[in-house]
């Protein structure tokens, strides 16, 4: 509850309503001149005296200012303006790109109503750690995890300010900010198909068991088809020229085309059977969907950069590699990745040269924990593996015949052999 000249408001209030409390509480209205350049001055000032942690920010925020002559840019002599209303409305379908409405919406409610200068500059702080966290994400990746090597784009707070001066609706210039990685708007709109869909909808569980394939019959099958229409691969009524559809209870083959279906977007092999990892994958609920889809939302955005005309993407989730012209993909091949304790790195790079067919290098750390008690116990095993021994990992380094070796004798943590597997097909 807040309470002012102007009466008492209960309950959250909303940011508009804020702007609006503002006005009415101050007799001066503020404009292009008059009294309100000065209180935005010093209200810059003061932030910069309380050395916050946005520092960029806060600098795209003097200069931009200064250079209007402090005038505000929300605010005018009738309210809040268009860009104000513009900006509440883009704040609150922050659900569009996974993130949070009140993460910015509460900031807000706690603004003096009657400090005008400290709504305009609440309201611009904001915008920019919307825009930021659209940009480049909520998050510095490396703080999540030392071995993720990728660098966001730099975001300039300034010249977004001045583009949405200049007459930008704040829709387009923040919609501009969001990487254009086709897997981002696929993820959005998932995210809208789930919220809008089965999110409220409690569940069904398929009870443990075989798996289910068509000509099967039981109570399991009308679980399946519950599961399979609120995710939207199964339509609830056929279309009016289909044939007859079996017993709820049948396994039939239009239930099949609906697994398939899943299963496809899934990243499952799409044989329309529900084996172990299908039903692992139906057993996740909307959800932890939602947290999964929120999650690799803020992953995309770190990698929100100009990928080229030309660029490889490794994604590690569905084992495949795309290569991308103007974006189109022109190849697609499927990749092996490395196991949660031996992780394929995350980086972006600029390749500069491909090698065709090479030898892997076997990771000292694989050599010593799996290859060197692997070939203690067989000496056969790196013939079998079709892998060669060398005696270093230096340039001038010569092959050996591993059977003059004695494996066992050598402790893991003196290992200095280097493994590789020579090219296969």
């Amino acid at each position: 509850m807040r309470e002012g000249r102007a009466g008492i408001v209960r309950g959250p209030v909303p940011p508009l309503l804020i702007l609006l409390l503002a006005l009415l509480l101050e007799p001066s209205r503020p404009g292009a001149t008059g009294g309100f350049a000065s209180p935005l001055e010093q209200r810059l000032q003061d932030l910069a005296a309380d050395a916050p942690r946005d520092a960029v920010a806060l600098e795209a925020l003097q200069t931009f200012y200064a250079g209007r002559a402090h005038r505000p840019l929300w605010l005018d002599h009738d309210g809040p303006n268009r860009r104000a209303h513009a900006l509440a409305i883009e704040l609150r379908s922050a659900e569009r790109h996974g993130l949070r409405p009140e993460d910015y919406l509460e900031p807000l409610r706690e603004v003096a109503a009657a400090d005008l200068a400290a709504v305009e500059v609440a309201l611009s702080r904001t915008l920019i750690r919307y825009a930021t966290d659209i940009a480049v994400g909520r998050v510095d990746p490396r703080v999540v995890d030392a071995e993720i090597e990728v660098a966001p784009a730099p975001f300039d707070p300034l010249g977004l300010l001045e583009k949405i001066a200049g007459g930008t609706p704040v829709a387009t210039a923040v919609g501009a900010l969001a990487t254009a990685h086709p897997g981002y708007e696929r993820l959005r709109e998932a995210l809208v198909r789930l919220r809008t869909g089965p999110a409220g909808v409690p569940w069904p569980r398929l009870p443990p068991g075989g798996t289910l394939e068509v000509g099967l019959e039981g109570p399991e099958i009308r679980t399946l088809r519950r599961m399979l229409e609120l995710t939207g691969d199964l339509e609830r009524e056929p279309p009016p020229d289909a044939p007859p559809a079996d017993a709820p209870e049948v396994f039939d083959p239009a239930l099949a085309e609906a697994v398939a279906r899943f299963q496809h977007r899934h990243g499952l092999a799409p044989d329309g059977r529900v084996g172990a990892r299908t039903r692992a994958a139906l057993a996740i609920t909307p959800a932890q969907r939602i947290d999964q889809i929120t999650l690799n939302l803020e992953r995309l955005r770190w990698l929100n950069g100009d990928l080229g005309e030309r660029h490889i993407f490794v994604n590690l989730a569905d084992f495949n590699l795309r290569m991308v012209e103007r974006g189109v993909p022109i190849f697609q091949t499927r990749v092996v990745v490395g196991a949660p304790y031996h992780r394929t790195p995350v980086f972006t790079g600029q390749m500069t040269y491909i090698e065709i067919n090479p030898y892997w290098h076997v990771p000292p750390s694989i050599a010593r924990d799996e290859i060197l008690p692997a070939v203690a116990q067989d000496p056969t095993y790196l013939i079998e593996h079709d892998m060669e021994v060398l005696d270093d990992w230096s340039h001038e380094a010569r092959l050996l015949d591993p059977s003059t070796v004695d494996w066992r004798a050598i402790p893991p943590d003196q290992l200095r052999f280097k493994f590789r597997q020579r090219p296969g097909p």
